[in-house]
């Protein structure tokens, strides 16, 4: 294995790692870690690959201890009598820090700053609870003052590390503090067996044969190095070494540094140079780049406007051809209508010849017509004809005949005036005979005759005639009302 590093304040962790060597991974208790690296005790352990818990009440050695052993279990809380709040008096920056209130005043005195904060307070029966089953190799307390304290806490509980270190002066005066509270450890099986002017150490009976590693402090034969982090004295001369090697290389550091730096801005000026000579030429190549591309778009906006021109032209041409070809279209098409205009006024000069000789035949036919049905033999034939029509079994003819008959025989006075004698006054044969002279096509004329022939006739009541008119009457609606024959 490499050679064992001393990173303790008092060699505490090669006397410790010369009685435990045999163990393998083993396990561990700090109360009062303090620093992960300076004056640790855990340390050296830790990179055997140990673990163990670090009890710590300073936060920033806590988080320290948090962030560079993953390992442990590390809590930030202090160890006392009892469960509660304590106030606690952090010496920054030191491992001097601690609970009892006189020696934190001695720091102040000394010129040390001191934090006053409250922090939780377990005991160790409270922390051996939590590990009931296991093995703790060694325990170390270190509480400036408090140990006391501390082991007050330890009263139920079974559980006995191999070995417990404790520290044994007083605070400042290196006066010996362990009459108060060793009695309580020996009462627990615990032998003393070792002390190093700072530390004194408690070997459990269950481990008595170990007892001959702490006949004699560390030695060269324990073949140990210092890491030159602890604040112990006999490393300050290491320190003092390491620190003035620090500083020459921290010295050819810078001035390798200031040589790099002045390197560097030459490079830089070098690269402000190249980069603006880059830009210049950039801005020229983009200059003429533009100048080139503008040009080019001009030519092809030309190049666009003849052909666009070349496209109107030909579209023009186009155009007019079309258009004389409509316009050649358009008189033919005119000279086919004159040709049908001068067929059209033609032919309607023969049809408005013809409609006038139709017209004239038309006039002449309506003139003979009107004079047949004017003519006295046409009336005076009318009873006959509703005679033939009434024979053929046609009663709409023999009605038209007998109106037309009526109408004739109505427009002559002799008629009108027997009609007055014979047709009694409001009679059923006058109504009958008055509305069919009505109903009966004519003029107006001639209905006022017909009705001027069926007028209340002077003398009173009727003659001796009214019976057979009435009679005529009822034959004539009996035989209206009849279904025509041939119909």
């Amino acid at each position: 294995m490499s050679m064992f590093i001393s990173y303790a304040q008092n060699l505490e962790d090669v006397l410790i790692w010369r009685a435990l060597s045999d163990v393998g991974a083993g396990f561990y208790i700090d109360v009062g870690a303090n620093s992960p690296l300076i004056d640790s005790v855990s340390l050296a352990f830790y990179e055997r690959g140990w673990n163990g818990v670090n009890i710590e009440p300073s936060l920033m050695y806590h988080e320290q201890l948090r962030k560079q052993r993953p390992r442990d279990l590390n809590i930030h809380a202090a160890l006392g009598a009892t469960h509660g709040l304590v106030k606690f008096f952090d010496v920054a920056e030191t491992g001097l820090s601690t609970l009892v209130e006189g020696v934190a005043k001695q720091h102040a005195d000394s010129g040390f700053e001191v934090r006053e904060d409250w922090i939780s307070i377990l005991t160790l029966d409270d922390l051996f609870g939590q590990l009931p089953d296991r093995d703790i190799h060694w325990m170390k307390i270190d509480v400036e003052g408090a140990e006391e304290l501390v082991l007050q806490g330890w009263k139920q509980s079974h559980v006995r590390p191999w070995l417990v270190v404790l520290e044994g002066v007083e605070p400042k005066e290196h006066a010996p503090s362990h009459l108060g509270w060793e009695p309580g450890l020996l009462a627990k099986g615990y032998k003393f067996v070792h002390f190093d002017g700072l530390n004194r150490y408690y070997l459990w009976e269950g481990q008595a044969h170990r007892s001959e590693a702490f006949k004699v402090g560390p030695n060269l034969f324990d073949r140990f190095a210092l890491s030159g982090t602890a604040t112990s004295t006999f490393a300050s001369h290491l320190n003092e070494k390491i620190d003035n090697e620090r500083r020459g290389a921290q010295l050819a550091r810078d001035e390798l540094y200031a040589e790099i730096q002045a390197v560097h801005a030459e490079v830089q000026a070098g690269h402000a140079e190249k980069e603006a000579l880059e830009a210049r030429l950039e801005y020229e190549r983009t200059h003429y780049e533009r100048r080139g591309n503008a040009m080019q778009l001009q030519v092809v906006e030309a190049l666009a406007q003849m052909r666009a021109a070349i496209s109107e032209r030909d579209e023009a041409a186009a155009g007019l051809l079309r258009q004389r070809q409509h316009l050649a279209d358009a008189e033919a098409e005119i000279r086919r209508m004159n040709a049908s205009e001068e067929d059209a006024l033609s032919a309607w000069r023969q049809a408005g010849q013809m409609l006038e000789e139709r017209t004239r035949q038309l006039q002449a036919a309506q003139g003979k017509v009107q004079e047949l049905l004017d003519s006295s033999s046409w009336k005076a034939t009318a009873p006959l004809r509703g005679l033939v029509w009434l024979a053929r079994g046609s009663r709409q003819g023999a009605a038209e005949s007998l109106r037309e008959t009526l109408r004739y025989l109505a427009q002559i006075p002799l008629a009108r005036q027997l009609a007055r004698r014979l047709v009694p006054e409001n009679s059923r044969l006058k109504r009958a005979l008055v509305s069919r002279i009505v109903a009966s096509p004519g003029t107006p004329a001639f209905a006022a005759a017909a009705m001027s022939a069926f007028a209340p006739i002077h003398g009173g009541p009727a003659n001796r005639h009214g019976h057979l008119l009435n009679r005529l009457e009822r034959r004539l609606s009996a035989s209206q009302a009849r279904p025509d024959r041939r119909a």
